[in-house]
């Protein structure tokens, strides 16, 4: 391993990242209390979508885009480590590994799209819910403003904070989106 590698840091950020990836669930089963029952299952099928949806944003460039080395200002990551590039096993951040760092942030990005794409799904499919989760994950807007407040407040002391305020610019954006129904 490493120099700088701590194993019970590694053990608390896999362990928070497990108790976050439950939330997701625990969030289905939220929203389902308050739809229709009809819409129970469409709901649960949604936030657990989201989870599958939001990995493979997240690994195709969502990291690079947050947590990558700065661009334009260092208002956004660049594309350097698209698809992972350049990330192993042996490269750290703090005392982490990289892409256990990299997993951890995942899930808290995976329950924002579940919380935001949660929203649309009573009202409309399942393939509808998909793409809104494609649209807001994939939006550039929050994964740079995720990004640049986590490392502004730094990293544990201002992950509320940078969920909240990301989630509430994409909410934002969601509802100019949204047509009349």
């Amino acid at each position: 391993m490493p120099s700088g590698f701590n194993a019970g840091d590694t053990a608390w950020v896999l362990v928070s990242a497990a108790l976050v990836m439950l939330m997701i669930p625990g969030l289905a089963l939220f929203y389902g209390g308050m739809v229709r029952v009809k819409s129970a299952l469409n709901m649960l099928m949604m936030s657990i979508t989201c989870l599958a949806v939001v990995t493979v944003v997240w690994v195709l460039y969502g990291y690079s885009l947050a947590f990558g080395p700065d661009a334009f200002g260092g208002l956004i990551g660049s594309l350097s480590h698209a698809g992972m590039a350049g990330i192993g096993i042996h490269t750290l951040t703090g005392s982490v590994p990289t892409p256990v760092f990299a997993s951890f942030q995942l899930m808290f990005a995976a329950i924002t799209a579940a919380l935001l794409g949660s929203v649309d799904t009573s009202f409309s499919g399942i393939a509808s819910g998909i793409l809104t989760g494609f649209r807001q994950t994939g939006s550039v807007l929050g994964v740079a403003l995720y990004g640049s407040l986590l490392a502004s407040m730094g990293a544990t002391a201002g992950l509320r904070t940078a969920c909240a305020i990301s989630v509430g610019l994409i909410l934002v954006i969601a509802a100019l989106s949204l047509t009349t129904r």
